[in-house]
């Protein structure tokens, strides 16, 4: 072998070496890289603040998990978090980190307690929050080479509350949402960026709990419109009943 070949081959040695660590580096910090990922981009992506206390993933399975995501509310609105998830299960496959398409095994969030503030029967949190999802997503580059996608296998969303507040109508109830499983996310593509990722998975939850917190108001006016009902008809009878020398069972005049 040449000396020349032997500089070659230590060079190429040593360039091995350095992409080796870096890549360890960078797994080993997996966590810690996707809790700013998240942070930075949801918070641009909401139009609000989004913060994590924590991510973990294991470099030997790809699995974790994240505690205390939550998503502040826009502004105007002043019920607390739109979004609060105390706890999460995530599943990487470790081997297309180095990849330009980064494979989500799984993603499952369980009992997170969801908060939809309604101004008009139109304008809520959730909606606002989904309108600056659209607009960023739709705002984002043409596909890039450079760019990393994603594909999500499973995403699951399960035993999860969410808080009604419409103040001008006197709604303040806590209800369950109906779970949202969801499958294949950007396998279709070759993979989808993180917002529109975001926005895919996204989207059906807040849907879900428009719908159920819509549902909630309408059986709110109907009950209490039907309670306005029964106490005019309750009236009526009592007037008809003193009218034909009936008891005062309503108690309207006080007595005789």
């Amino acid at each position: 072998m040449t000396q020349r070949a032997k500089y070659l081959l230590g060079g190429t040695a040593a360039i091995a070496i350095a992409l080796g660590l870096a890549v360890a580096v960078v797994i080993g910090n997996l966590g810690r890289l996707i809790k700013q990922g998240v942070e930075y981009y949801g918070s641009q992506a909401t139009g609000t603040a989004v913060t994590i206390g924590a991510v973990e993933v294991s470099i030997f399975s790809g699995k974790g998990g994240l505690r205390d995501l939550a998503i502040a509310n826009p502004e105007g609105f002043d019920s607390g978090a739109a979004f609060r998830i105390a706890a999460g299960d995530i599943a990487i496959d470790m081997a297309t980190l180095t990849g330009d398409i980064v494979v989500v095994e799984s993603l499952t969030v369980n009992a997170a307690h969801l908060t939809v503030e309604f101004q008009t029967p139109t304008r809520s949190n959730l909606g606002v929050i989904m309108d600056n999802l659209q607009r960023y997503a739709a705002a984002q580059p043409a596909t890039e080479e450079t760019a990393i996608k994603l594909i999500v296998k499973r995403f699951a969303f399960r035993n999860c509350e969410l808080q009604v507040l419409y103040r001008d109508l006197g709604v303040e109830e806590t209800i369950p949402i109906p779970d949202v499983v969801l499958s294949g996310i950007g396998r279709k593509s070759a993979g989808v960026t993180a917002a529109e990722a975001s926005l895919q998975l996204l989207q059906p939850v807040i849907d879900q709990a428009l719908a159920a917190a819509r549902d909630e108001i309408v059986r709110r006016g109907r009950r209490k419109l039907g309670e306005k009902i029964k106490r005019a008809a309750e009236k009526i009878g009592n007037k008809i009943g003193r009218l034909f020398g009936g008891g005062d069972d309503g108690g309207d005049d006080g007595g005789g």
